[in-house]
C-alpha cells in the first residue's frame, strides 16, 4: 500500500475541484450557526447524503502481494453516504488564531481536540474551557467556542448514525420531545408510553471508510515494509496468501466483538464491534488509534447479531464487492476490502455464529465431535479416543442454519447439528476457516486455570506454598514485570498476562523444581507446544508440534482425570490448523481489542446516549489523526554478523 501511483486525468481533477467547492459551500451552509452548544446527552450524529463519482486509478501493487486487476467501485453506495469524509475540504483555516499569532486556527483546534480526547473531558466541560481560553487570548481571535465551530474548522461533519430500539421487540423507537423515546406498536408490552433508558437499545454505526482512510494516511510509511512483518504474521498464513490473488491495494480486516459492563446501576453493557488492518505490521496493527470501531450495541440485553450487525455487514459487503477510493496526501487511490477472520471468546462466538453453547454437545466449530456426559463431574466432555474429526464445512453450516431457522417457531429456537439459525456474520466470513479460536481466552483464561486446579488437587499444600514463594521471588525485566497477586490455588483469578508469563517464560523451571515428575513433564509438553504455535518457524515445525499436542490431549485424562477433557482442551487439537491458515497464535489473540474496550468505556459520561458519546469522540479522533507515523529504524548493531564479515574480509586479505 506504500507509494501508490496515482493516474488521474486533468478533466477528472477539475471535476474533483468543482465537487469540493460545492461541498465547501454546503458545509458552510450547514454550519452557518456556530454558537449552538450541544450537551453530552443530546448528540445528533445524522448527516445527509450527497452524490459523488469515484475515480478509478492504477496504483502500484504492494510488494508483498501479487498484482491484480483494479476492481470497479462505481456502484459502491456507501461512497455517497457522507459528503465530508474525504478530508479534502480546503477551508480557510490557515489564518492565524489572532493577529500576529504563529499558530493557525486549524493547528490550535487540533491540539486542543487531542488534549480533550486524551484526557476524556466531557463536552460541556470542553465548551466551558474553550470560553475561558478565548477570554485570555488577544481580541479579536478566531478560536471556536462550540462543537459546531470545532467541526467546521476540522472541515468534516460528524458521521456516526444512532438508532434507538425497543428492548422488548427490537423495533425502532420514535423520538419525542426533550429527547424522550416513544413506541406505538400495539403488540409490544412497552407500547404507548415514554420509555426508560433501561428499556432502550442504543445502536450506533460508524463510518468505516473514513476510519480506514485516516489510519492508512497516518501509517503510510509503514505500509509494504516487508521487513517489519514477522514471518509468523497473518499475512504469511495460507488463507491470506491464497486470497490475495486477484486483489489490488488490498485492505484486510480482522473483526472482533465482546461485552463489557458500562453502567453498574442500570446493568447496561456495551458490545463494540472492532476491526484491525492486516496490512499494518505488528505492533502498530494493535495500537488503539489504528483499531476501527464498526458499531456499538448498548443495552441490558444481549444483541441479536442479525440486527446489531445488519448495517455494518451491508457496508462491508459493498466495500468487498465494489471497492472504494481513499485519499492520502491529496491523492486518490482505489482499494478493495477483504476479511481475514472473526475472533472472540467462546460465549461471544456462540452468540454471533448462532451455535449451541460451548459447554454443550457438538459445540466444536471445526469438527463433528459430539461429546458425552460425564456423570462424575456433571459436565460434557470430549474424550480424545472418541472424537469425530470429520471437518465441518460452510455449506453444511448454511443448510443446517436454514433448516433450524425454518423449524424455529414462536421464539423457540431449534438446533440442527448444533446450529440454531442463520447468522448475518456468515455473509462475509467462511465457516469455520474464518471463525477462529481466541488464543488468549482459550489457552490462558480457560485451559491453564483448569490445569493448575488439577495440580492443586493432587499435591500437598506445602507444594502450593513453595510454588507461590518461587513466583513472588521472581526478578523479571521491566517488559515482563508482572506480579502474581493470587496464589496458584486461585489461578482462576489470574489475568491473562499472568498465565501467559507462566506458560511462555517462568512455568517450566518452577514446576520442574516443585511438582512431581509426571505432572512436570506433562506441562513441559504443553509449554513447548504453546511456545512453538506462538511463533512457528516452518510448516514442518507446525506438523511436528501438532503430533505433540495430540499426545498431550490424549494423555491428559490419564495423568489428571476425565474432568479436564472439557471443550477448552478439545479445541487445542485444532490450533495447528488455525496456525497454518492464519499464522502464529501471537497474531490471533483478542488482547488488543480487549484493551480498546477499556479505552472506549472511558469516553461515556453521564447516563444518556452513551453510545452516541463514544462514537462522537472516536469520530473526532479520526478527524485529527493526521500526523504520519515514522517507520522504525534499526538502532542496534548485529555484532555476530559484523565479526563474521570482518573475519571474511581479513582472510581474503591474508591477514590471518
Amino acid at each position: 500500500m506504500l507509494r501508490f501511483k496515482s493516474s488521474i486525468s486533468k478533466k477528472k481533477i477539475k471535476a474533483r475541484e468543482l465537487q469540493r467547492r460545492q461541498q465547501r459551500e454546503t458545509l458552510n451552509h450547514l454550519f452557518g450557526d456556530s454558537d449552538t452548544i450541544e450537551s453530552d446527552d443530546e448528540i445528533n450524529a445524522d448527516s445527509q447524503s450527497a452524490e459523488r463519482e469515484p475515480i478509478k486509478l492504477s496504483p502500484s501493487i504492494p510488494s508483498c502481494l501479487p498484482s491484480h486487476e483494479v476492481m470497479n467501485n462505481e456502484n459502491y453506495q456507501f461512497d455517497n453516504v457522507h459528503p465530508f469524509d474525504d478530508q479534502l475540504l480546503d477551508m480557510d483555516n490557515s489564518r492565524p488564531l489572532f493577529n500576529g499569532s504563529s499558530i493557525t486556527v486549524k493547528k490550535a483546534v487540533d491540539q486542543l481536540c487531542s488534549f480533550f480526547t486524551d484526557f476524556n473531558i466531557n463536552k460541556s466541560t470542553v465548551v466551558n474551557l474553550l470560553r475561558i481560553i478565548k477570554i485570555f487570548l488577544p481580541k479579536p481571535n478566531q478560536l471556536p467556542t462550540s462543537w459546531k465551530g470545532i467541526v467546521k474548522v476540522l472541515g468534516r461533519a460528524s458521521t456516526p448514525r444512532t438508532t434507538f430500539l425497543c428492548s422488548s421487540c427490537l423495533k425502532q423507537c420514535e423520538k419525542g420531545i426533550y429527547g424522550t423515546k416513544l413506541y406505538h406498536n400495539e403488540k409490544c408490552s412497552l407500547k404507548n408510553r415514554t420509555m426508560k433508558s433501561t428499556e432502550i437499545v442504543e445502536l450506533v454505526h460508524l463510518d468505516i471508510r473514513a476510519q480506514i482512510q485516516a489510519i492508512l494516511a497516518s501509517n503510510q510509511l509503514l505500509l509494504n515494509r516487508k521487513d517489519l512483518y514477522p514471518m509468523t504474521d497473518v499475512c504469511f498464513g495460507e488463507y491470506y496468501r491464497t486470497q490475495s490473488s486477484g486483489t489490488i491495494n488490498r485492505v484486510t480486516l480482522i473483526i472482533h466483538t465482546d461485552v463489557a459492563p458500562l453502567v453498574k446501576l442500570s446493568k447496561q453493557s456495551i458490545w463494540p464491534c472492532f476491526a484491525s488492518l492486516v496490512e499494518l505490521p505488528p505492533p502498530a496493527r494493535d495500537y488503539q488509534k489504528n483499531i476501527v470501531l464498526l458499531s456499538l450495541w448498548i443495552s441490558k440485553l444481549k444483541p441479536d447479531p442479525n440486527i446489531f450487525l445488519q448495517e455494518t455487514i451491508e457496508e462491508l459487503k459493498s466495500l468487498i464487492n465494489a471497492g472504494t477510493s481513499i485519499f492520502i496526501n491529496g491523492q486518490e487511490y482505489e482499494i478493495t476490502l477483504r476479511t481475514q477472520y472473526f475472533v472472540s471468546d467462546l460465549p461471544a462466538k456462540v452468540l454471533f455464529c448462532k451455535t449451541i453453547n460451548f459447554n454443550g454437545y457438538s459445540a466444536c466449530s471445526e469438527c463433528c465431535s459430539t461429546g458425552e456426559w460425564n456423570t462424575e463431574n456433571n459436565v460434557v466432555v470430549y474424550p480424545f479416543t472418541r472424537n469425530n474429526l470429520t471437518p465441518r464445512t460452510h455449506s453444511t453450516y448454511l443448510n443446517a442454519a436454514k433448516e433450524a431457522q425454518t423449524k424455529s417457531i414462536r421464539g423457540k429456537a431449534v438446533s440442527i447439528g448444533a446450529i440454531k439459525g442463520l447468522s448475518t456474520l456468515l455473509q462475509i466470513f467462511e465457516y469455520p476457516c474464518q471463525i477462529v479460536f481466541d488464543y488468549m481466552h482459550l489457552v490462558y483464561l480457560a485451559h491453564v486455570p483448569s490445569l493448575i486446579k488439577c495440580w492443586c488437587q493432587n499435591v500437598d499444600r506445602s507444594v502450593v506454598n513453595s510454588i507461590d514463594a518461587s513466583l513472588n521471588q521472581l526478578r523479571l525485566p521491566h517488559n515482563l514485570n508482572i506480579p502474581f497477586l493470587e496464589s496458584v490455588s486461585n489461578a482462576g483469578q489470574w489475568k491473562a498476562k499472568n498465565s501467559r508469563l507462566f506458560v511462555l517464560n517462568v512455568g517450566v523451571p518452577i514446576v520442574t523444581l516443585h511438582l512431581p515428575r509426571l505432572l512436570a513433564s506433562h506441562f513441559l509438553l504443553y509449554s513447548m507446544v504453546v511456545k512453538i504455535f506462538h511463533a512457528p518457524e516452518s510448516i514442518e515445525e507446525i506438523n511436528l508440534t501438532e503430533q505433540v499436542m495430540n499426545y498431550y490431549c490424549k494423555t491428559a485424562p490419564l495423568i489428571h482425570n476425565s474432568s479436564i477433557e472439557i471443550f477448552s482442551l478439545h479445541a487445542h487439537i485444532h490450533l495447528a490448523q488455525q496456525v497454518r491458515r492464519h499464522g502464529g497464535l501471537a497474531h490471533t489473540s483478542a488482547s488488543a481489542f480487549e484493551s480498546c474496550i477499556r479505552f472506549i468505556q472511558k469516553k461515556a459520561h453521564g447516563s444518556k446516549h452513551l453510545g452516541a458519546q463514544i462514537s462522537y469522540w472516536i469520530d473526532l479522533q479520526t478527524m485529527i489523526q493526521t500526523q504520519p507515523v515514522k517507520a522504525p529504524t534499526i538502532a542496534a548493531i548485529n555484532v555476530i554478523k559484523y565479526i563474521l564479515l570482518l573475519r571474511k574480509f581479513s582472510r581474503s586479505k591474508g591477514m590471518f
